[in-house]
């Protein structure tokens, strides 16, 4: 019974600082930052940090998707139309696809 504590506690010596490090980790990426600022309306840091998600962070679809929609709030229509067209290149069988389609629509046509 002892060793099994023993052994419990030195596997908890180890495991949580690693823990907490990939933790902090996450929370000082773009994309955590970029989804935090997406979460408060800040529009124009949201679109900064996504972006450096996507470039930097290879994050993937999601995070483009975020950056889509954070361009339009942000009224970045050039940078909205781009990044819609590469979105549905490179992500042709996303289950956001249909909404990028309606946002590029969206971005081209009907912007005032």
């Amino acid at each position: 019974m002892a060793r099994f504590r023993f052994a419990t506690f030195l596997s908890l010596l180890f495991l949580v600082p690693s823990l907490s490090f990939s933790a902090t980790a996450r929370l000082d990426s773009d994309f955590s930052r970029g989804l935090l600022a997406y979460q408060n309306g800040d529009w124009r840091s949201a679109v900064l940090h996504l972006k450096r998600a996507v470039l930097t962070e290879n994050q993937g679809e999601d995070a483009m998707f975020l950056l889509i929609r954070s361009e339009i709030n942000a009224n970045e229509r050039e940078l909205a139309l781009s990044d819609c067209e590469d979105f549905l290149r490179l992500y042709d069988s996303s289950v956001y696809h249909p909404l990028v389609l309606f946002l590029d629509e969206k971005s081209g046509r009907f912007w005032f």
